[in-house]
């Protein structure tokens, strides 16, 4: 995994590494809900210029708007 940076800051086909996830607590519940926590890899599969972003997380694809996203803090996996 390289420095800390946004899942925003990925691109098309990067993995992701979470390492620390910063929202308001009802929307940090919600992704744990859905499987994304700290150490779990995501696959981004699409992202528009707006911030939204279609990932991949255990198997499942996922939507995010742009709020999340800027609060999931990681690392790209090599």
């Amino acid at each position: 995994m390289t420095q800390t940076e946004k899942l925003p800051d990925c691109q098309v086909g990067d993995r992701f590494i979470v390492s620390r996830i910063r929202l308001e607590e009802s929307l940090c519940h919600r992704l744990q809900a859905l499987g994304i926590v700290p150490g779990c890899q995501i696959h981004i599969l699409y992202k528009k210029r707006s911030g939204t972003m279609v990932i991949r997380c255990r198997g499942a694809r996922y939507a995010l708007g742009a709020g999340a996203a800027k609060g999931i803090f990681g690392g790209k996996a090599v």
